[in-house]
């Protein structure tokens, strides 16, 4: 979980998680984790991934979007 010294631009959003997510191809990616708890967070944990909004950007205030993961909802 990162508390202090986020990567420029990120300031606003401390304290938030990343974790290493393996897709099902195997492939693992870093990515923020969101909709949960840190202390909910486990490895090995079934995730989704949802389309989020990043940041605002320069001072246009440009809203850039992204993916990041959150627990998979139960069906």
């Amino acid at each position: 979980m990162i508390r202090e010294s986020p990567p420029r631009g990120y300031e606003l959003q401390v304290p938030y998680i990343i974790g290493i997510v393996e897709l099902g191809e195997g492939v693992k990616i870093l990515s923020q984790i969101v909709d949960v708890f840190p202390e909910e967070v486990r490895v090995g944990m079934p995730v989704e991934m949802v389309f989020r909004k990043i940041r605002e950007a320069g001072v246009e205030g440009i809203i850039e979007y992204g993916y990041k993961f959150r627990p998979r909802m139960a069906k």
